[in-house]
């Protein structure tokens, strides 16, 4: 029997993972590893992944976690098979803003 996987809970958790990363870039295989999925089961969920990140802008919040200090976006770099957490520049924001909120 499969269970069920909770897409915005390991949404968040690929995220933070992105965001601790003494680099900032993880690979894709450590990626998936972290987010307990089997290669089969991520060849499904990873392009669902990719698409959410080309339009979710995510807060970054400060040290007390209540003031956003930025944004920023996960990318997935296709050639190199990495995930990265960019900060966004203004002019991003506000284009992204205005067709995603």
């Amino acid at each position: 029997m499969t269970k069920k996987i909770d897409f915005e809970e390991k949404w968040n958790k690929l995220a933070h993972i992105i965001h601790e990363s003494s680099r900032k870039k993880v690979l894709d295989v450590i990626l998936m590893s972290e987010l307990g999925f089997s290669p089969s089961s991520w060849k499904v969920w990873k392009p669902k992944f990719i698409e959410k990140a080309s339009c979710k802008v995510i807060p970054i919040l400060d040290e007390n976690q209540e003031n956003i200090v930025s944004t920023a976006m996960v990318e997935y770099n296709k050639k190199k098979k990495w995930w990265e957490f960019n900060e966004c520049s203004e002019q991003i924001e506000s284009k992204i803003g205005k067709v995603f909120s």
